[in-house]
């Protein structure tokens, strides 16, 4: 955590290199730069964590699935991995406000039946789109504070338009 707070034109300064620098698919304009940085601020943390954090996708940030699952370790939580592979993840995750733990676990055929099989990613990356399902929804079971109710980049692309 950082409580040091950027001043804004340093941040304005920053947001057009991110954009001039084209390292960040996503952040096209100073606008999304300035507004991911200014979010990460708000939670104390320097606004250069909004790109290591999160993605833009189809106009909206998405928290990182490895980004959610750091921060639900940094605040106390853990993650104990049952199975991970190309057909099922599952694991179980305690956190201060749930001592006894809740085991998530998806499936391909859960993928299938929510209907998100057909992005090209699922196809070439089962077992990493699998684990990042179950990050996020233990995440927001056992410690919601760690999303604040944001999406990761694997559940915003498989949104309806």
């Amino acid at each position: 955590m950082n409580d040091a707070v950027v001043p804004y034109r340093d941040i304005e300064q920053m947001a057009a290199q991110v954009v001039k620098s084209k390292m960040f698919p996503g952040i096209s304009t100073p606008e999304a730069a300035i507004t991911l940085m200014l979010l990460c601020q708000s939670e104390g943390l320097h606004p250069m964590q909004a790109l290591t954090r999160y993605h833009i996708i189809s106009g909206r940030p998405a928290m990182k699935a490895d980004a959610m699952l750091a921060e639900f370790m940094r605040r106390g939580g853990t993650v104990g991995w049952v199975q991970w592979d190309n057909q099922a993840c599952e694991a179980v995750f305690t956190s201060q406000g749930c001592p006894d733990g809740v085991t998530v676990r998806w499936t391909m055929e859960d993928a299938r039946r929510a209907g998100v099989t057909g992005n090209p990613t699922w196809t070439k990356y089962p077992r990493q789109m699998l684990k990042a399902r179950v990050a996020s929804d233990g995440g927001r079971m056992t410690d919601p504070a760690v999303n604040q109710g944001r999406y990761t980049p694997e559940e915003v692309q498989d949104f309806d338009e």
